[in-house]
């Protein structure tokens, strides 16, 4: 605060009966929106990420297990499966009441007990409560950071405690962070920067072993997840894997708000480096890229601009205090590290608590606390919250470390059911992956004990699903399901669902309505609600007509059906609801053209090839009879082929090459590859066949000699064959 300017000193008794009256308010604020919060329809989290969250925490391989950050998936899984019902209901208002008693402990420890209470009723009436759970969970460990970071300064100042252990807390509050989240990755590195130049501005020596710490706890925290990465994939992945892509491509083509689909055609290839691309394309066109950051940055301003404005006030009144100064670092750097790419306002959950505490430090910028007490008080509640997260934490690397060595067991998901029977979790897992290989009646037996064991709509929808499969008396259970309740994913499912069966009936009216509710869900995301310009309009309408969502959830479930009755089902489809939607698409659908059984192929092939990637070679040939059953344009009878090739059944390949017209120069090299390759195998009767094939063909000598040079060559090391390998 400026030096000589007036201030106040609150009596400690007036102090808290102040603090106690606004933190009434907040009760009373809190107790109304969570009323409201409660009628309304929302989506707490997604089932994807939830599938994600159980392969971790029980070690099933997944070719996605990458994709969220370890606590993200761990404590999504403890909550929603593996925590009571009453938890699994109110995990995200717990939360929040969790987040306003930190903003509370924050804005106490950067001024007093007034400034705290002050600061939690700004949060509850400026910042709506959301319902979002992921973000609650990374709001509320950033703001944990910043709790432990203002009272490490607060220390310090004081020079109270070990350097080293306040660095060594403040490194592990960050470190919290980005195993849930990446976006403070940058900022030990910032801080200790800052630290630095405080000193010797000071004329203090440089705490080198603190900086240490500070900047070195938070990657170590990521070993273990750097391990598992690559045992898993023989890649060394820090964060998300590929989570970042989408966006990345966008902000550097200049968009504002963050658009939600699939790129098509877009961007770099999926093999070249995206952050490379990402700087060649601003510095290419760095105007576009400026003023798109100065729209991203304007438009965060402007989500609460009151709050922003007190905030970045206080950042003056208090720009002689290492506590507000670092705050006011944290936040800066938060809403930079945002607006370098795409945003939208859910981005900036995280943000508002610690906005919040600095906007009340500047309204009671002239009451001065007669005691230090409350802070002492706070600093125990922080230092509670902290050693809590640490175990979580904890438990979050064991699991992980532990990941590798379950995934790599076979038949891992049926083992765990087999330890587990109780887990209602597990059940429906296995349940929804029996239906997808076509075995019903185990699916619907498996699905029934998880909805009987713990009820909730996605398991209820699921069983339906089921039931509809196996036919009989009680596949019309999905008309009775409740569709009006429930997460956005439940519903869309669910009317489709609902759609095949009647499809099934042959009730093409009901059928449609059912189609109609689905696509008008689905399309809900595709609402841009932030800084949206014409151009981010224009690309977002591109990408909803390129959409494949829809598509692709008719066709996995539609797995549960034999083959035949599939085609069925597609070409009702086509014929009664296809008409009405002439810009939908399905995955592997080309153009405008709709071929049902190719659609279906490529489906499966799809399937074929994330089974492959999990080390799953049963279900990997399994998808790829059921593609092999349809009729195959030779796009797709190629690609059979060199599925099955790649899996190393060649005598497999070989029969599905020998669909078709075998006179192109490409077909007769995959040939010679695929002899190659089963001599190489010690497969010498499928070598054989292959050989026998190539010379019915009646092929030039010169063709012949090659086959002979090559099989000639397979005891060559695979550096020199490498060629041989590639699709």
């Amino acid at each position: 605060m400026r030096p000589g300017m007036l201030e106040v000193e609150v009596p400690v008794r007036w102090e808290r009966i102040a603090a106690a009256i606004l933190m009434a308010c907040v009760a009373i604020v809190l107790t109304t929106a969570l009323t409201r919060s409660r009628t309304n329809v929302g989506s707490y989290f997604s089932y994807s990420d939830l599938a994600m969250a159980e392969n971790l925490l029980h070690g099933l391989p997944s070719a996605s297990i990458s994709t969220n950050l370890p606590m993200q998936s761990v404590v999504t899984g403890l909550i929603f499966n593996h925590g009571p019902f009453w938890l699994q209901q109110w995990a995200p208002e717990l939360l929040w009441v969790g987040t306003l008693a930190l903003v509370f402990t924050l804005g106490c420890l950067l001024r007093s007990l007034l400034c705290g209470g002050l600061a939690a009723l700004l949060m509850a009436l400026a910042v709506p409560f959301s319902g979002f759970y992921f973000m609650s969970v990374y709001a509320f460990l950033v703001l944990l950071a910043a709790n432990v970071m203002v009272w490490a300064a607060g220390q310090e100042q004081a020079e109270r405690s070990s350097a080293s252990w306040r660095y060594a807390a403040l490194g592990l509050a960050l470190g919290l962070t980005l195993l849930q989240r990446s976006p403070l990755f940058l900022f030990p590195f910032l801080l200790a920067g800052y630290l630095w130049a405080l000193r010797c501005r000071q004329g203090t020596p440089a705490p080198i072993k603190e900086i240490f710490l500070l900047c070195a706890l938070p990657f170590v925290l990521l070993l273990p997840w750097m391990r598992l990465n690559w045992l898993s994939s023989g890649e060394w992945v820090l964060f998300e894997h590929g989570r970042a892509r989408f966006n990345i491509i966008t902000g550097a083509m200049g968009h504002v708000s963050t658009l939600e689909g699939r790129l098509v055609d877009i961007g770099p290839s999926a093999r070249d480096n995206v952050l490379f691309w990402a700087v060649t394309q601003v510095l290419l066109h760095p105007l576009v890229y400026l003023c798109a950051f100065a729209l991203r940055l304007w438009t965060v301003l402007s989500l609460h601009p009151w709050l922003m404005a007190l905030a970045v006030f206080s950042g003056w009144l208090f720009r002689r205090s290492p506590r507000h100064q670092q705050v006011v670092l944290l936040a800066a750097y938060y809403v930079s590290i945002h607006c370098l790419m795409p945003v939208k306002p859910s981005y900036f959950d995280a943000l508002w608590p610690i906005v919040a505490a600095l906007a009340a430090s500047s309204l009671t910028a002239l009451l001065r606390p007669a005691s230090d007490l409350g802070k002492r008080t706070c600093a125990v509640v922080v230092g509670v919250a902290l050693a809590s997260a640490s175990v979580l934490g904890a438990y979050t690397l064991y699991i992980v470390f532990v990941y590798p060595g379950h995934a790599a067991e076979p038949a891992r998901l049926a083992a765990e059911v087999d330890r587990h029977p109780e887990l209602s979790c597990l059940r429906a897992e296995y349940g929804r992956l029996l239906l997808r290989q076509g075995q019903v009646e185990a699916a619907v037996f498996h699905l029934r004990r998880a909805q009987l064991g713990s009820p909730r709509k996605d398991r209820e929808i699921d069983l339906a699903w089921g039931l509809l499969a196996q036919g009989g008396s009680q596949s019309s259970f999905i008309d009775g399901v409740d569709l009006t309740a429930g997460t956005w994913d439940d519903r869309v499912k669910g009317h489709i669902v609902r759609m095949l069966g009647a499809l099934q009936r042959d009730r093409r009216q009901a059928a449609m309505a059912d189609f109609v509710e689905a696509d008008r869900l689905h399309a809900q995301p595709y609402n841009l609600a932030l800084g949206s310009t014409s151009k981010d309009q224009d690309a977002q309408r591109n990408l909803a007509l390129s959409d494949t969502g829809i598509g692709g959830l008719i066709l996995d479930l539609l797995q549960a059906w034999p083959v035949k009755r599939q085609v069925l089902l597609l070409e009702r489809f086509r014929v009664s609801i296809l008409p009405s939607f002439p810009t939908m698409r399905f995955p592997g659908q080309s153009g405008h053209q709709f071929e049902g059984e190719n659609i279906l192929a490529q489906a499966w092939l799809d399937r074929a090839e994330r089974a492959e990637q999990s080390n799953q070679r049963r279900a990997a040939l399994e998808s790829l009879a059921f593609a092999e059953s349809l009729r195959l344009d030779p796009e797709r009878t190629r690609e059979l082929a060199l599925a099955y090739r790649d899996l190393g059944s060649y005598s497999r390949s070989l029969s599905v090459l020998k669909r078709a017209d075998m006179k192109g120069p490409k077909d007769v090299d995959l040939l010679l590859d695929l002899a190659v390759r089963a001599a190489r195998d010690n497969q010498r009767s499928a070598a054989l066949e292959i050989s026998a094939f190539v010379e019915s063909l009646k092929l030039d000598p010169e063709s012949i000699r090659q086959l002979a040079l090559q099989q000639g060559r397979r005891n060559e090391p695979a550096s020199r064959r490498s060629g041989l390998h590639k699709r």
